[in-house]
């Protein structure tokens, strides 16, 4: 039901972030691999778990865009969910204990240069797991 009532193009997500940070993608026909292709050929394993965050937040934002659309007769809003995805990544990223040490403004401009500043040993992903 959801799917027939509002369609964005496949792989939206992934091509829009690639974009953001100067990455060249092909995408892959499968919806199953979006994950996979967050990942940035020119960074470290550290870096790249932590940019991961972004395949997450770009699902959740669509998702909620979808719902508004469906459930409150909104409309859709590239912009919008692309900007709360990148927020929602940033703070995600700048709550860990100091793992981060760049404004949400830097975030936006230069965020090759704010992953390469990332600290290896405080990432951690949520219920204790950690990297």
């Amino acid at each position: 039901m959801f799917s027939s009532n509002v369609k964005y193009p496949r792989g939206f997500g992934v091509y829009v972030v690639s974009g953001w940070v100067g990455e060249k993608i092909a995408l892959h026909c499968d919806a199953k691999h979006h994950f996979l292709q967050f990942n940035l050929t020119w960074e470290t394993k550290t870096v790249n778990r932590s940019w991961g965050c972004m395949g997450t937040v770009v699902v959740g934002e669509i998702w909620k865009q979808r719902n508004l659309i469906i459930f409150k007769n909104g409309r859709v809003d590239s912009s919008e969910i692309f900007s709360l995805a990148q927020l929602k990544a940033w703070s995600w990223l700048s709550s860990k204990e100091s793992l981060v040490d760049f404004s949400y403004a830097q975030w936006c401009m230069e965020p090759k240069e704010c992953l390469k500043s990332i600290k290896k040993d405080k990432i951690r992903l949520g219920r204790g797991w950690s990297i």
